[in-house]
């Protein structure tokens, strides 16, 4: 009937015609706390969950690119280390942090290993907006569309391992 459609369309989830027993009526109710329950879960869960990626986002440094290195994404961990905001970073090559005394070669196998589809493990001096240089340990990973499978750009992960580097260098100097 039209006052069932109208009361659906202003955002009624069931309806009861008249006369009603008293079975469905329970039972109706009895799925409708389930279903409360489990929204008020989910919401719960969904709360968890967007903490957590809020804590990863501070904490840990990542960047996403497309298949030509082209910046899509990068956490607030990133920015801090690197110095450029999000803006400055995202749609603006990889080599924007790139430190000029990185031979080209660690460059070359990177690309190589990764456009094989697999992941790629190093150490890398990278340069602040400011020019000083900061040391990553970095692990790159091939990322894929989950319907066609097909790779879509790279996702890596850093560590910083400047303070690491420096003791390296002082102890070869000492």
């Amino acid at each position: 009937p039209k006052s069932m459609l109208a009361g659906f369309n202003k955002g009624a989830v069931d309806y009861i015609s008249k006369p009603f027993s008293k079975e469905e009526l329970l039972a109706r109710i009895e799925t409708h706390l389930k279903l409360s329950e489990l929204q008020n879960s989910l919401k719960d869960k969904i709360d968890e969950v967007a903490q957590y990626i809020e804590l990863m986002d501070k904490n840990i440094i990542t960047s996403a690119t497309d298949l030509d290195g082209v910046i899509t994404s990068v956490s607030s961990a990133f920015c801090d280390i690197c110095g450029f905001s999000k803006e400055e970073l995202i749609s603006k090559k990889h080599d924007i942090v790139k430190h000029e005394d990185m031979p080209k070669e660690i460059y070359d196998n990177l690309w190589e290993t990764i456009s094989q589809n697999l992941t790629w493990k190093g150490e890398l001096k990278n340069k602040r907006k400011n020019g000083t240089s900061y040391w990553v340990e970095i692990t790159i990973y091939p990322d894929f569309d989950k319907t066609s499978g097909e790779k879509i750009g790279y996702t890596s992960i850093r560590h910083d391992i400047t303070d690491k580097k420096r003791i390296e260098e002082l102890s070869i100097h000492d």
